[in-house]
Parts: C-alpha cells; sequence; structure tokens
C-alpha cells in the first residue's frame, strides 16, 4: 500500500491534530523530503511526539522512514499529470477528460461558495484604502489576474513578485488595508508568515485557497474556497487555478456591478483605452 493510500486508510482513526498533519503533507509533498522533524513542528504547531506517532501510526518506524516514503511517492506521482487519464487515451479522450474535471472543479467552486460573505468582501473591499496582494509560485497566475481586474475597476492595488519585496510590504501594512493572499495549498511558509505579520499590523486578511482547513484560511477574516484538490503533488494544475480565477470573475463582476460611479467610470476609462489600442492597428 502506498503512502497515499496509507492516509485514506487511516484518515478516521486520526487525532485532530494528526488530521491537520495529513493536510499539510499531501499540500507539501514535495518538500518533505528536505524538512526535518523539528522543523516540521514549528510549521504545523504539532510536537515532535505527535509526528512521530502520526509516522508509526502509517507503520513507519520513524520520521526519517516517512519522509522516504514521502519521496518515493513523488517521484512516482510524476507519471501521473491528471487523474483518470492513461497512456492509451486518445488526443480527444484526455481532452474529454480534463474538460469533465475542470467543470467538477467549478461546480463544486459554485456549491461552496458563500454570498453573504463574498457580499461583505465587496463592501470592504469599495471603502478600504488599498489592496497588497500576496503570493508566490502558481497561485501568482491568479494574483496578476486580480491585479488586472482590480485596476480595471479603479481599485488600488499592489502585486511584487518578488517574495523579499512581499514580506517588506507584509511589515509596512496599516490598519485600513486588506492584505490579499493567494495560495493553493494554503500551508505556503512564508504566506502563513506574512499573515501573521498583517495581523499583527491590525489589517484585514483576505485569503483565497483551494483548502479552508489550511492554517491561512484559519488565520483569515474572509476566505473564497476553490475546488479542493485531488492531487496534491500538482496543485498547480488547470482545475486549481480555473477554480480560484472563477472567483476572480465573480468578484469582479459583483465589483462593477455593485460599485460607485467612480467604479464605473474607470471601467469606461478602460474600455475606451482598449478600443483607441484597437483602432491604432
Amino acid at each position: 500500500m502506498d503512502l497515499l493510500a496509507k492516509l485514506e486508510d487511516k484518515k478516521n482513526t486520526f487525532s485532530k491534530t494528526e488530521k491537520s498533519l495529513k493536510d499539510y503533507v499531501l499540500a507539501n509533498l514535495e518538500d518533505i523530503e528536505n524538512i526535518s522533524i523539528v522543523n516540521m513542528s514549528k510549521i504545523t504547531g504539532a510536537s515532535k511526539s505527535t509526528i512521530s506517532r502520526f509516522c508509526r501510526k502509517l507503520g513507519y518506524e520513524n520520521f526519517r522512514a516517512f519522509s522516504f516514503a514521502v519521496a518515493h511517492q513523488v517521484a512516482a506521482s510524476y507519471s501521473l499529470l491528471q487523474e483518470g487519464v492513461s497512456a492509451d487515451d486518445s488526443t480527444m479522450g484526455i481532452a474529454a477528460k480534463i474538460f469533465s474535471k475542470e467543470c467538477s472543479a467549478l461546480e463544486k467552486t459554485l456549491n461552496q461558495l458563500d454570498p453573504l460573505q463574498l457580499d461583505k468582501l465587496v463592501n470592504l473591499i469599495l471603502s478600504k484604502k488599498k489592496i497588497q496582494l500576496f503570493s508566490v509560485g502558481g497561485s501568482s497566475v491568479v494574483a496578476l489576474d486580480l491585479l488586472n481586474k482590480f485596476s480595471r475597476l479603479g481599485i488600488e492595488s499592489i502585486f511584487q513578485t518578488d517574495l523579499v519585496f512581499q514580506q517588506i510590504s507584509a511589515n509596512n501594512l496599516k490598519r485600513n488595508d486588506i492584505a490579499w493572499f493567494l495560495s493553493f495549498s494554503g500551508y505556503d511558509r512564508d504566506m502563513i508568515e506574512m499573515a501573521e505579520k498583517a495581523k499583527k499590523n491590525q489589517a484585514t486578511i483576505v485569503c483565497m485557497t483551494n483548502n479552508e482547513e489550511s492554517p491561512l484560511a484559519l488565520l483569515s477574516d474572509y476566505t473564497l474556497i476553490g475546488s479542493y484538490l485531488d492531487i496534491y503533488a500538482y496543485t498547480g494544475t488547470t482545475e486549481s487555478r480555473l477554480s480560484l480565477m472563477y472567483l476572480a470573475d465573480v468578484l469582479f463582476t459583483v465589483l462593477a456591478v455593485c460599485g460607485s460611479p467612480e467604479t464605473i467610470s474607470s471601467l469606461d476609462e478602460t474600455k475606451e483605452t482598449l478600443l483607441n489600442r484597437l483602432n491604432d492597428v
């Protein structure tokens, strides 16, 4: 039985802390091999003894043996680009399976959307001074898309792709600012640390993630949750991005409909700018 099967088989026997460890492992498979039990304890908040007990419950003698098993699982997973897709599938068959999976991800995202929280978030955005976006890795694509949408609406927003600049920005957040974090897993250590700084500075924390049980989601004042992922080693797959970009589209449209006259004016100016560029071609 491989590691993922063991985690699924034992899930009903896990304590609350062990369930958090399970979520962390699944969201960070590629990093476990290079992390010590001490660092894992710091990141997850679980004691070293709890982590050791978690490993033994899965059938591994110690954390080192467990980390080797994770490394083996990651290596094996690289042969899986999408769940349910095989080398025997035709190009059209692959396209159909991916289409079905992405439609399912969008439907699940819609079904778990909280309209009351979204309405409150829209009012918050329209009343605050500045939005600072935070993201690294694959979710940065969604952050850039969101930055573009906010700009079209005339909403002041900032996104620095460099992590050091983001860390500096987190230190300089103020009470009236919105700290907006994007992370597929919600377990990224840098994002969590910056969210903690933002909270200390009394900024309002918004999180877009695919895991509502993650530390980043639990730190946030507002959460927008995308479809929960089945393949944790591939959190950059299209369905994970697509579900969060769908939420960004919903947010953009609601802001446009409910926005102030200034917002409508900003949209008109954006449209005019784009049309002028087309006319120049």
